[in-house]
């Protein structure tokens, strides 16, 4: 890893905006490139990171999915307070969460939609 200015966003004190001469780069040859390292790469970067297990994840601004490879117990973490719903099932799953917790049997996946509740 290689940082420019002042790095990454995981690099910044955050009192700071980090501005165009600020990056971090980084060089690897592993192939496929493991989910470990994709997922604290984006935490350095200051992304959100929504899932520690290796399954398979879809987020956007109103829906959150999982897939899952294994099963057993699984914890989504959102990126704020959210009112979230099943879309299978079109249950009210919470409201203010800042996480979901569920148990599945893999292969299954779980398509959460998610409403700011600000």
């Amino acid at each position: 890893m290689k940082s420019f200015g002042r790095g990454a966003r995981g690099a910044a004190d955050g009192k700071d905006p980090l501005g165009s001469g600020d990056w971090a780069s980084v060089f690897t040859t592993a192939v496929p490139i493991p989910a470990d390292l994709w997922r604290n790469l984006a935490r350095y970067a200051g992304a959100h990171v929504y899932a520690e297990g290796n399954d398979i994840l879809m987020a956007d601004s109103s829906i959150v999915a999982l897939h899952s490879i294994q099963s057993g117990p699984k914890r989504l973490a959102l990126p704020g307070k959210y009112r979230v719903w099943d879309v299978a099932t079109g249950e009210l799953i919470g409201k203010r969460l800042d996480s979901i917790s569920f148990t599945m049997q893999a292969p299954e996946t779980r398509i959460f939609r998610i409403e700011d509740s600000r």
